[in-house]
């Protein structure tokens, strides 16, 4: 086999549509994937048979054909038949050039001399005759006679034995000496774009055929980079393929086996979200946008007006089907490109859309490590376009479900309406007191605020005076005693002894004798009413204080553990020594309940009673109170230290006398480390 031509059968003057056909005709009986060996060395005697093709071009470029000049008749004699015609190329000269003067001439052999009437035919060269088209083997280069228009010839390398008749040796065509041109790079960003679009709009079956015929792929070591790419960018963000083509993709990049070393949950979650975004694509049938058509860029502003349109409307599946069926979002250049405007554009006009609208954006083109750049949070932006669509007039519905008391199932809008309308009003201290009046008015303003921001009161300063909201939020909340809650209560204990003062001035006036107790009734009513109310915070306090957990330790550790010991010691001396026993079970009890509820919610237990049992102990306790405890107080003395020493019991391991502040942070000083 004298040039890789004939390894595929081809004649010496093959071009390359000859080479490529039997080229794939070879390719149908060897295949990659059942013989990989044989499809290795099928595709290295493609690439020779280029390589030598094109340097067949080139020499017969570089050297143009001479002909001989026609010399005078000779006279008719016998002469030996020349062994090539003289239009054909000569073959390359001895490497001892002719003298000038006949430059054309055939050297006669040594000892002769040359006659003009009788032609010598030529020596012999090592390398054998070849014709116009006929390839030659490799070889040291020759310089020619004449030699080319050039400055100096370069120098030649060390001759090569020439190989032997017959024979044909590959390894010749990677040595510098044939020009091979370099091979195309493969660039996997633009594949992995081409194959997106192939992907998202033709079906299995064509997707194959797609990937058999791009030629860059018939190299198993660019298959396996395009394959590792392709499945790279599905990982980041899946496009909208069925299953039939992601399996037939797996199989062609031979991705389909435990051996591939991809995670079979995570290729189980890319399987279930492409699905679902091609169900979405397939149920919407969107079309391309007018701002999304072109592969290379997009067009930020028509996009961000439309975005903003179909996302105030609450659209959110029009959205997302949209954007996975526009050729320009498939690349991620693109949207990295694109994503610098389109964030200032979106902090700047900050336009109302949904939670789950605004989130896509941010999804889509990566808005959000960009926020963090910032020093903005993303969910703090999309919770405030969230709000802002929220309060728009035609939203109420949605508003009126994020709003809704826990026991109610769809909620009052006109309710809801009316909150909002409450919440953007100024704070004033004179409508603070008329709302105080009113029960529940003020806390239900505080539940529609910390509903609608979502439990971060901070939202809320962008759309109400932070003071309203502040004030109404304090007020709902049940786990502290706030300055708020006080000041409502004080309002309204205030009223009504202002109306018992009243009251019993009217009745007195009245000529009611001033030792008669019915005339003095609702002023006593009015004060037992604002003392249980000063009761009721009292009691609260504590127990908020003395219900916090042992760990992290609270300030003044020793006096909320020896509160409890204190009071009850206080009980039984007004009962022993001051004989105030009324005064005496009313401390006592109140410390026995304390000590009860601190036991109970530092110490949740594991079983729970039904109610029924409830009952039947709250009867049990009530009794014994009206019988026993009554009567003596050591036994409410006695319950509240046996609840006390059990806490102890349980706290005992956590239990610290002392407290410690949290150190603060050493300055670190500039030259260190």
């Amino acid at each position: 086999m004298t040039s890789p031509l004939e390894w595929f059968g081809l004649p010496s003057d093959a071009d390359e549509r000859e080479i490529k056909r039997a080229y794939a005709k070879r390719l149908k009986t060897v295949r990659p994937d059942t013989d990989p060996a044989g499809f290795q060395q099928l595709h290295d005697m493609y690439q020779h048979a280029l390589v030598w093709r094109q340097h067949v071009v080139e020499r017969a470029t570089a050297e143009p054909i001479r002909t001989e000049p026609e010399a005078p008749s000779p006279p008719p004699q016998p002469v030996a038949p020349p062994t090539e015609a003289p239009s054909q190329p000569r073959a390359p000269l001895p490497p001892q050039p002719a003298p000038p003067s006949v430059p054309h001439l055939p050297q006669a052999p040594q000892g002769q001399r040359p006659s003009q009437s009788s032609p010598v035919p030529p020596q012999p060269s090592p390398a054998p005759p070849s014709l116009p088209h006929a390839p030659r083997p490799p070889q040291a280069p020759v310089q020619p006679s004449p030699p080319p228009r050039v400055p100096a010839p370069a120098p030649l390398p060390p001759k090569t034995p020439a190989p032997p008749r017959g024979q044909w040796h590959p390894v010749q065509f990677t040595q510098p000496v044939a020009a091979e041109p370099p091979a195309p790079r493969f660039d996997p960003d633009a594949f992995v774009a081409d194959y997106l679009d192939a992907a998202v709009c033709a079906d299995a079956a064509n997707v194959q055929g797609w990937l058999q015929q791009r030629q860059e792929l018939w190299s198993l070591r660019t298959k396996h980079e395009a394959g590792r790419a392709v499945l790279q960018r599905l990982f980041r963000d899946p496009p909208p393929i069925s299953m039939s083509t992601f399996e037939a993709t797996l199989q062609f990049f031979d991705l389909d086996h435990a051996l591939a070393g991809i995670d079979p949950l995570q290729l189980q979650k890319l399987r279930v979200a492409m699905q679902e975004r091609h169900a979405l694509v397939k149920n919407i049938g969107p079309g391309t946008q007018s701002w999304g058509a072109s592969r290379q860029r997009l067009d930020v502003t028509q996009f961000f007006h439309w975005f903003c349109e179909v996302a105030e409307a609450g659209h959110h599946d029009v959205l997302a089907a949209n954007l996975y069926a526009q050729p320009a979002l498939r690349s991620l250049t693109v949207r990295q490109q694109a994503a610098p405007r389109l964030l200032e554009r979106l902090l700047r006009e900050r336009p109302p859309m949904p939670q789950d609208c605004a989130s896509l954006l941010l999804n889509v083109f990566g808005l959000g490590p960009l926020l963090t750049q910032r020093g903005q949070h993303p969910g703090e932006l999309v919770a405030h376009l969230h709000m802002q669509w929220l309060t728009l007039p035609r939203n109420i519905g949605k508003l009126t479900l994020q709003v809704k008391e826990p026991g109610e199932r769809f909620g009052d809008p006109a309710k809801a309406t009316r909150r909002l309308r409450w919440l953007q009003r100024p704070f004033q201290w004179w409508w603070i007191t008329l709302a105080a009046l009113v029960p529940k008015l003020l806390h239900s303003m505080g539940l529609f605020a910390w509903r609608f921001s979502g439990g971060v009161p901070s939202r809320l300063d962008e759309f109400f005076d932070p003071r309203l909201t502040r004030f109404c939020i304090a007020t709902a909340d049940r786990n502290r005693v706030t300055r708020q809650r006080v000041w409502v209560g004080a309002v309204r204990c205030a009223l009504l002894l202002l109306i018992g003062a009243g009251i019993t001035a009217w009745m007195l006036a009245s000529g009611a004798p001033t030792g008669d107790s019915d005339a003095w009734m609702p002023l006593i009513i009015g004060g037992g009413i604002t003392a249980c109310w000063l009761y009721y915070l009292s009691f609260t306090a504590l127990l908020l204080w003395q219900q916090r957990p042992e760990q992290p330790v609270q300030p003044r550790p020793l006096l909320r553990l020896g509160l409890i010991p204190a009071l009850v010691a206080a009980g039984l001396a007004l009962s022993l020594l001051a004989d105030q026993l009324v005064a005496a079970q009313a401390l006592l009890l109140s410390v026995a309940a304390l000590s009860y509820l601190r036991y109970q919610r530092r110490n949740p237990r594991q079983r729970q009673f039904s109610p029924i049992t409830n009952v039947v102990v709250l009867i049990y306790i009530v009794g014994m109170a009206a019988w026993v405890v009554l009567r003596f107080p050591v036994v409410s003395a006695g319950l509240a230290l046996g609840y006390w020493l059990a806490d102890l019991a349980r706290q005992r391991k956590q239990l610290q006398l002392r407290y410690r502040p949290p150190a603060a942070a050493l300055p670190v000083p500039a030259d260190a480390g």
